[in-house]
């Protein structure tokens, strides 16, 4: 019978947390300089606790690059209000007008953060899902018709939702997403519905989008 010494394996279980310490470490640096990115308003929009948030912002204002910074945050659960870095796994869905536009948008923003940063994610080209180092991930969908809208009720969020380029959606489709589509999706959500709708200034100004703007249940960016 092999007799293991308790040091031994005392020094291994400490050798473990201090490479575990370690990693976490680096990791929570690399997401500090990635936030540092943002300007003053980008952050107080990324740092926001609000359950329903509304983001306009003109072309090449930089919207991509700040959803793309929030969904790595979440993913790794960093808060950049406290610069903390608290490893938990989430279910998260970036929704845009089609796969394709989904694809060229933040998709490839994620790339150039893990990149430049070297997060460690694992991107899935074929399914468009990113997936995290602590188990989260983030699938990324288009909701161009009823049909497609009603696919995404069988999945399950519980981190956040992004919907971008909500003012160019039909009312009926962005109603039903913020509606029944996602009282589903949140259904086994610890935190309730967390949902950004986000927009590049549509032609004509009105619709649901437009709508929300005037909203106070939504914080509005």
């Amino acid at each position: 019978m092999k007799i293991y010494d308790p040091r031994t394996i005392a020094d291994q279980a400490r050798a473990e947390s201090t490479a575990r310490g370690a990693l976490i470490a680096a990791l929570h640096d690399k997401l500090r300089r990635l936030n540092s990115t943002l300007g003053t308003k980008q952050r107080t929009f990324i740092s926001s606790k609000a359950k329903r948030r509304r983001v306009l912002g003109a072309r090449q204002s930089g919207k991509t690059h700040d959803i793309g910074i929030d969904i790595v945050n979440t993913g790794f659960g960093y808060d950049p209000a406290t610069d903390t870095l608290t490893p938990a796994r989430t279910d998260s869905l970036y929704i845009a007008p089609s796969s394709k536009s989904a694809r060229n948008a933040v998709w490839s923003k994620l790339h150039t953060f893990n990149d430049e940063y070297q997060l460690g994610l694992v991107l899935n080209e074929s399914r468009l899902t990113a997936a995290f180092a602590t188990g989260s991930t983030t699938d990324f969908e288009g909701a161009h018709d009823s049909a497609r809208v009603q696919r995404l009720r069988g999945k399950t969020v519980t981190g956040k939702a992004w919907i971008d380029e909500s003012g160019f959606y039909a009312d009926k489709i962005l109603r039903e997403l913020l509606g029944p589509v996602a009282a589903s999706m949140f259904l086994a959500s610890p935190n309730g519905q967390r949902i950004t709708v986000a927009s590049s200034p549509a032609p004509q100004r009105r619709g649901l989008f437009f709508e929300i703007g005037a909203s106070p249940e939504w914080e509005q960016h």
